[in-house]
């Protein structure tokens, strides 16, 4: 009967799939943030915050403290934060210093980027093109989370969706990430951005500071070749981990 029903929803692009933790990408966000008790979320790029509702969905209660520097989507997540009272959300980007730069406004928005899209990328996926640019205020974590804050929380989860400043942030973020249980950043398999690095580079650098690779989540691929360009790599501080439950 799944077959038959498979043969027929794919002449439509649509199949059918059981819904577990090597099927789906939400189930395994799911499992990754509710089983290592998360109760901080802090989300840096989060356009018009479709993570944090994401997280909302699979049931995470906990603080979620957002990051979005442009103007027309930080105001769709200030409003859906707005309707939340654990839900903060911070008109700004995050990196080394506090500064302006321009960001480069894609046509679908949650691939814009302070870096130029390269031409594998916007073959690939045309609407990553430039429409616009706008100048944004670009600050480190530090400064609007004290270390202080984040000892109050017992486990805490940081996701990275910035389209190749990614290396930026973390520096940024360098005094706080000891007392950072997951990492969720978002690597790239193509150099899809100018000045952008790869995933191994990122997985060396968090090597490096002492997290280890713990899952993948796909994000998307080459329609027309199959080749996968990014995921979300899943990160855990090796001083932090333990069995989760």
């Amino acid at each position: 009967m799944r077959n038959t029903l498979n043969k027929i929803l794919r002449n439509f692009g649509f199949e059918l799939e059981r819904y577990g933790t090597s099927t789906s990408n939400h189930k395994l966000q799911k499992q990754l943030v509710l089983s290592h008790d998360i109760d901080l979320l802090i989300d840096i790029g989060a356009n018009t915050g479709q993570f944090g509702e994401k997280m909302r969905e699979i049931g995470y209660i906990g603080k979620i403290i957002s990051f979005e520097p442009m103007r027309k989507p930080f105001e769709i997540l200030k409003a859906k934060a707005s309707k939340d009272a654990n839900w903060e959300a911070h008109n700004c980007a995050l990196g080394e210093e506090e500064k302006e730069s321009q960001i480069n406004i894609s046509e679908n928005s949650y691939s814009s980027s302070l870096f130029n899209a390269k031409k594998e990328l916007t073959d690939s996926v045309p609407a990553t093109k430039v429409i616009a640019k706008e100048t944004i205020k670009i600050k480190k974590l530090t400064d609007v989370v004290p270390i202080d804050n984040l000892k109050a929380f017992k486990n805490v989860m940081l996701k990275i969706d910035v389209q190749g400043y990614e290396f930026y942030v973390l520096n940024g973020c360098a005094p706080l990430l000891p007392h950072i249980k997951i990492i969720q950043c978002e690597m790239s398999f193509s150099v899809l951005y100018e000045n952008g690095k790869l995933y191994d580079e990122l997985i060396a650098y968090m090597k490096g500071i002492n997290f280890s690779l713990y899952s993948l989540i796909p994000e998307f691929y080459d329609e027309a070749t199959g080749k996968l360009m990014e995921a979300d790599g899943i990160f855990i501080n090796n001083a932090l981990s333990s069995n989760p439950r």
